[in-house]
C-alpha cells in the first residue's frame, strides 16, 4: 500500500485538498464537479477574489462576477444556482459549523441536507472536513483499492469495508497521511481509475493492480 500511494503521488506531483472550513467546503466540491482541475482551480481563485468564501458574502456578491468566476467551468447557471441555494442552507443553518464539529454523527446531521453537496463529500468529510482519523473513502477510493486488492468477491459494502481496512492498516491514525492518501485515492479515480473503460495502460498502479493483470490476460 505505502508503495501504491508513493507511486500516486510521483504520477501526479502536489494535489490541492478541500479546505476545511464547511461553507468553503461546499463552494470547492461545486466547482470540483465534472471538471479539469486547472479549471476548479481558476474558478476558485476567482472566488477567492470576489471575495465569496462565506455565505453572507456568496449571498451578496454580484451575479456577474460569480458567472465569470464560473465560465471556464461549464454549467455555469446550474452552478451558480447550487451556489445560491447551498448560501441560503447555511445562511439558514448557521449553527452547521458547530454541530458538525461535536461528532461524527453530527457532521452527518448537518451535512445530510445541504443541497448539491455531492455524496463523495460527505463520505470524505470525517477526514478531509472534520480531520478525524478515519479511513473515509468515497465511492471512486474505494474502487481504486478495491481493483488493486482484487476484491471480487462478496458485496459492494463488504469490499469497501475491506478496502478502508486496508488503508486504515497501511497509514495508520495520522489525520494528515491519510488526507494525503484519501486524496490521491479520489484524484487517481477522476483521472485514470473509472468506473468504465479505466485508463489501465497508463496507470501507475497497473503492474501490481489485480484488476490490470486481470484484463490484460483477457485481452
Amino acid at each position: 500500500m505505502e508503495q501504491a500511494l508513493a507511486a500516486l503521488a510521483a504520477f501526479y506531483g502536489p494535489i490541492a485538498a478541500p479546505p476545511r472550513e464547511p461553507f468553503a467546503y461546499f463552494v470547492w466540491d461545486v466547482v470540483s464537479a465534472r471538471t479539469l482541475d486547472a479549471r476548479r482551480d481558476r474558478a476558485w481563485l476567482a472566488i477567492r477574489r470576489i471575495p465569496a468564501l462565506t455565505p453572507d458574502a456568496m449571498f451578496r456578491a454580484p451575479k456577474a462576477e460569480l458567472k465569470a468566476a464560473l465560465e471556464p467551468l461549464g454549467d455555469v447557471d446550474a452552478r451558480l444556482d447550487a451556489l445560491r441555494e447551498g448560501s441560503g442552507h447555511f445562511r439558514r443553518h448557521r449553527d452547521l459549523p458547530d454541530v458538525a464539529a461535536r461528532s461524527l454523527a453530527g457532521l452527518a446531521r448537518a451535512l445530510r441536507d445541504v443541497p448539491h453537496l455531492s455524496a463523495g463529500a460527505k463520505a470524505t468529510a470525517p477526514l478531509l472536513l472534520a480531520g478525524r482519523p478515519v479511513a473515509a473513502l468515497d465511492e471512486s477510493a474505494a474502487r481504486v483499492l478495491v481493483r488493486w486488492l482484487g476484491l471480487a468477491a462478496g458485496s459492494e459494502r463488504r469490499r469497501r469495508r475491506t478496502a478502508r481496512a486496508a488503508l486504515a492498516a497501511s497509514v495508520g491514525r495520522d489525520t494528515d497521511a491519510l488526507s494525503r492518501a484519501v486524496t490521491l485515492l479520489v484524484h487517481h479515480a477522476r483521472h485514470a481509475c473509472l468506473a468504465q473503460a479505466p485508463h489501465c495502460g497508463v496507470c501507475p498502479l497497473r503492474t501490481g493492480c489485480a484488476h490490470a493483470g486481470r484484463a490484460a490476460a483477457v485481452s
